[in-house]
């Protein structure tokens, strides 16, 4: 009885600091919101997203060069999205029997590069489409949910990278199940990605859509 009363009191202390962490992080969230709604002036914003393209196409082009010059055996998207640790072993042994190993390793740590100005990016990127829209409405807030959600992108490219240099480690005898997580991980990436760029192309097709209504009524 005693050890049965022990229990459900370490789940109610489980249940408590849970809601605890999620109230404290929704109260955190709300504040940021609340901030990017009027601030940083929109000029501040402008720029900021003029400064992060320019390090995302550097960021890109070092990335890419890089990449071609590892000689990796095909396209980055193919083998992040192979869910298959045959294939990736071989791709691995690939690059050892052609010395390009070490190549490859050093475009993963420019990956980090890449991650960073993504990161600046899409955030500034959809940070500035709010500002398209009137301060006081909810669609500015949702696209600034929006800029938030869509850092899940860098977070999990991130994580994806981390597991690659795991499975580089021991390239031809890795345990299996990175490949499935390493892969996963670079799902959620794209999925976040494609989520970015249609809530982009979406909120600038809405802003055109309503200024052409705003000059018609006028």
């Amino acid at each position: 009885m005693f050890i049965h009363r022990l229990y459900i009191d370490q789940l109610y202390s489980m249940e408590y600091s849970c809601s605890s962490v999620n109230n404290r992080f929704n109260s955190q969230m709300q504040k940021y919101i609340t901030y990017l709604v009027s601030k940083p002036s929109t000029f501040v914003v402008i720029t900021a997203f003029i400064l992060s393209l320019i390090f995302n196409l550097i960021a890109t082009n070092a990335l890419n060069l890089s990449y071609s010059e590892s000689s990796f055996p095909v396209p980055y998207y193919e083998a992040q999205l192979s869910f298959s640790p045959e294939k990736l072993k071989n791709w691995y042994s690939y690059l050892i029997e052609n010395n390009s190993l070490d190549k490859y390793l050093t475009t993963q740590k420019i990956d980090f590069i890449f991650i960073t100005s993504v990161f600046l990016l899409h955030f500034t990127a959809l940070i500035l489409i709010s500002r398209l829209y009137s301060e006081k409405s909810l669609t500015r807030k949702l696209f600034i949910y929006s800029a938030f959600i869509s850092t899940l992108a860098p977070i999990f490219d991130t994580l994806e990278n981390l597991v690659s240099f795991i499975m580089l480690s021991n390239p031809k005898e890795f345990s299996n199940y990175w490949a499935y997580i390493y892969s996963t991980f670079s799902s959620i990436k794209f999925a976040a990605f494609t989520f970015a760029y249609i809530i982009f192309i979406i909120g600038v097709f809405l802003a055109i859509i309503l200024f052409f209504k705003k000059v018609k009524n006028a």
